[in-house]
Order: C-alpha cells, then structure tokens, then sequence
C-alpha cells in the first residue's frame, strides 16, 4: 500500500515570514505598510545581514548572481528602482513593501509566469519606460505645458 499524502514539516521562520501583514493592513493600505521608526523587517537590515540584496533572494537568483556580472547588474537595477519608489511613495522600507511593489509590478505587466532571465528582463524593460514616461511628466509639469497646447 502506498501513501498518497505525506506531511511536510515547514520552517517556522519562513512561514512566519509570509504572514506577518495583517488583513486590516492590507485592506486600508493595499498591502502596503507607511513608513514607521522602528520596523524589524528593514530591507537594509536583511541586506546587511544575509551579504545580498533582497531582490536575489525574491528572484532565486542568489547563486547565479555570485558568478554572472550581467544578473548581478539587472537586480542592482530594480533593486534601486523599487527602494526610490518606496522612498517616493512614503512607505516604510520593509521586505513586505519591498515584495509587494515587485508583485504590482509584476502583474501589471504580466511576468509572473516567464522564467527567470526573461522575467527580470521585462522588469526592466517596464522600469526603462517608466522613467522616461516620469521624466517627461515632470518636464510637462516643469514648463507649464498642457495636453491642448500640445495640439
């Protein structure tokens, strides 16, 4: 006879750290947490500690990215686009935030499928766009310039 279901010990640190936001946080903000003094799950803090940036760890890339300059570069990339968007928007620098922008992103563009490099990759092509589309509205913004004037 064989058994057909076979209970899988999970690690108490990790499930703890998928289910630390709470369903009014989620309700109220969108999953996302404003900023607070003292939050214990600061992505600098996770930096410092684990010797690598979050955004390895949330694309499975860590052991790739030790020996390949060019992921190496991708994450630096979105790494620093997130933690500017998380700095534009106010929200505290969280893991959870972090993550949370990344899925946003993500569904939006419809990458969560595709496999790694090619995934990272649209990240990228997405956060190219996004900047030159900020760029020119902040330049539209600057001189005043209106949709009618354009015409």
């Amino acid at each position: 006879m064989s058994v057909f279901r076979e209970k899988i010990e999970t690690n108490p640190e990790t499930s703890s750290e998928e289910k630390k936001e709470t369903p009014d946080v989620i309700k109220n903000t969108d999953g996302l947490k404003p900023a607070v003094e003292k939050d214990p799950e600061k992505i600098e803090l996770y930096e410092t500690e684990k010797g690598h940036k979050f955004a390895e760890k949330y694309f499975d890339v860590r052991n790739v990215a030790a020996g390949d300059k060019i992921i190496k570069m991708h994450i630096g990339y979105i790494d620093r686009y997130i933690k500017r968007l998380i700095e534009k928007k106010g929200l505290a620098k969280t893991i959870d935030n972090y993550a949370h922008l990344i899925n946003e992103i993500e569904s939006e563009i419809g990458s969560s499928r595709l496999e790694t490099y090619k995934r990272i990759q649209k990240i990228i092509g997405y956060i190219k766009i996004m900047e030159k589309f900020n760029k020119i509205k902040e330049l539209k913004e600057k001189y005043g310039i209106q949709q009618n004037d354009i015409q």
